[in-house]
């Protein structure tokens, strides 16, 4: 499985895993949080949704 492409090939075996959650590339800041306080409370906001059984705000992995 190659994983190194950007962005992630819609053929990719990782879009199928239900063990994987795919984030967006923010590497490269000292601080996430800081910079990415909207973007980070989203994410956080749509695992909590998930983990309790609910359909994210947002499915913006599915093709």
């Amino acid at each position: 499985m190659n994983c190194r492409s950007e962005p992630l090939p819609i053929e990719s075996e990782l879009r199928n895993l239900r063990n994987v959650i795919l984030t967006p590339h923010t590497a490269g800041l000292p601080d996430g949080l800081k910079f990415h306080k909207k973007r980070y409370d989203f994410f956080v906001n749509n695992r909590k949704r998930v983990e309790n059984g609910e359909e994210p705000e947002s499915k913006l992995n599915q093709l």
